[in-house]
């Protein structure tokens, strides 16, 4: 199968619907970024300090990762077309609703219907990618998909000189509201991956329970180192004495790195074949940059931020490739158990950063983010023992 999907890369082209399953995915989690980027505008005008808006976006998560296995079994039971829709609409509506939000409790409860969307969001555009597994760069498909997210950070900063001079943050959730409706139409592309069953052949067989419950795990604790990083970096940076032009700079480079590493890897993937191992050494190369970071010093930090940002957020286009080929016949139902596991990290992460760092120092949070990601490395590569790709 291996000689079949690397002949099928020689002579091929991305999947269909690729560029449809990037805009999904990305549309999707805009509602939740944005409110972290213009956190100071919105915060002043309803009135919400930082500990509010934390938990409101805590909530966007928590729903997430409470409803993305149900979600998942009806994208694998209506296909990803209808739910790619219905979770557009859902989002627009969301997007709407904030961008009218009179007070800080309507917008935490649109978070978190706004995480139930991005979750069909996310799970459409994966079942929409799946197909066969030899469909011409598929993993690449795949790196390019996850790229949305760290894409969607830099929108979001694209966003904040836009809005201060627009004077209201409000007008940037109308605009990601009519985003979502622009991408509606072309959900067309999207296709439901192949059953064998469908041709004739044997039923996929189900993922053994352990490994699930060992990639799930791996997955939660992946996104709660990931997500300190993306959260806490400035602060660190500048408790160092670096400006907050050069901080910038840092967390741009290291979105960079792990837009290309999700991009990357597919490539690699596509042409030499890949697997989970690879996704378990991206992990360790993601602890010894936290590692770097808990040395201490402005060098230290950044070096060791650009290594985290590439290895600690750039493995899970290839983890999302690896888990669909494993299961065939449910693929976003599967897909959503690893997307439960990641939004419950993405949730709890930066809150239990923050009290370590709070009791401790940053040098004791970066040095837990590295025993962490290692763990997440084992786990991983445990579940890779116990189910072994199609």
């Amino acid at each position: 199968m291996v000689l079949e999907h690397r002949e099928a890369v020689r002579r091929g082209r991305l999947p269909v619907g690729t560029g449809t399953a990037v805009a999904v995915a990305t549309v999707g989690v805009l509602p939740a970024f944005l409110v972290g980027a213009l956190a100071p505008e919105l915060g002043s005008d309803l009135g919400l300090g930082p500990s509010a808006l934390g938990l409101a976006v805590s909530a966007c998560f928590l729903a997430q990762s409470l409803t993305s296995r149900p979600v998942g079994r009806l994208v694998d039971g209506h296909g990803p077309r209808v739910a790619a829709r219905v979770a557009l609409v859902v989002a627009a509506a969301v997007a709407a609703a904030l961008a009218l939000a009179p007070a800080g409790w309507v917008l935490a409860v649109m978070l978190a219907v706004g995480g139930i969307a991005n979750g069909g969001a996310q799970l459409s555009a994966t079942a929409g990618l799946a197909g066969n597994a030899t469909v011409a760069f598929q993993a690449t498909a795949f790196g390019l998909k996850e790229a949305a997210k760290p894409t969607a950070t830099l929108v979001c900063g694209l966003a904040v000189p836009v809005v201060a001079a627009a004077g209201s943050w409000r007008l940037a959730f109308a605009a990601c509201a009519v985003a979502a409706l622009l991408v509606l139409p072309l959900t067309r592309r999207l296709q439901a991956p192949a059953d064998p069953a469908d041709d004739g052949g044997a039923p996929a067989p189900a993922m053994a329970a352990p490994a699930l419950f060992l990639l799930a795990l791996g997955s939660l604790l992946g996104a709660l180192v990931a997500m300190p990083l993306g959260t806490f970096l400035v602060a660190a940076l500048a408790e160092a004495g670096v400006t907050p032009a050069v901080a910038g700079l840092y967390v741009t480079t290291g979105s960079a790195c792990a837009i290309a590493a999700r991009v990357a890897t597919g490539l690699l993937a596509d042409r030499h074949g890949g697997d989970l191992g690879w996704v378990v050494a991206m992990l360790v190369a993601g602890a010894g940059g936290f590692a770097i970071m808990s040395a201490g010093g402005s060098a230290a930090i950044g070096l060791g931020a650009i290594v985290a940002f590439g290895g600690a957020w750039g493995w899970t286009g290839l983890f999302n490739f690896a888990v669909a080929r494993r299961s065939p016949g449910a693929v976003a139902a599967t897909a959503g158990t690893m997307l439960s596991g990641a939004a419950l990290g993405s949730a709890i992460g930066p809150l239990l950063f923050g009290l370590l760092v709070e009791r401790s120092s940053y040098a004791t949070g970066w040095l837990a983010c590295a025993v962490l990601a290692l763990c997440a490395a084992a786990a991983i590569l445990v579940a890779r023992q116990l189910s072994p790709a199609t």
